[in-house]
């Protein structure tokens, strides 16, 4: 069973899916930031989210 989860879509939307590209999506990272400022109570989501994204990214060893 797949769930979907809008602040871990609006979080992965923020990260290049290009090799050459550089840096998070301008307007996806607006949005992501709107959304949790306007929801204080998915702040928390969001950023314990984010913190378990870095994990991963770092032990797969991603440059992005």
């Amino acid at each position: 069973m797949h769930l979907y989860v809008k602040h871990a879509s609006l979080i992965n939307n923020c990260y290049p899916d290009k090799e050459g590209e550089k840096g998070p999506r301008s307007s996806e990272l607006s949005y992501l930031v709107f959304y949790a400022t306007s929801r204080p109570v998915k702040l928390t989501k969001v950023g314990v989210f984010l913190e378990k994204k870095v994990e991963r990214d770092i032990q797969k060893g991603k440059k992005q």
